[in-house]
């Protein structure tokens, strides 16, 4: 059934491992969004200190 390695499984070889279990599922989403991840870079403590010192001057 899987003898010629350079050849792709067709549609119904791939139907079949599915069915079997073998598919590609995502178990757990962690990419970051882009707003994520400027959110993560620009509300740091450093910056809320450079924010204080700013209107304090």
């Amino acid at each position: 059934m899987y003898e010629e390695y350079n050849v792709g499984l067709t549609t119904a070889e791939a139907k079949e491992l599915y069915q079997k279990g073998y598919g590609n599922v995502q178990i757990d989403n962690t990419a970051k969004t882009t707003a994520d991840i400027i959110k993560e870079n620009v509300f740091t403590y450093f910056n809320l200190i450079f924010l204080i010192m700013d209107v304090l001057i």
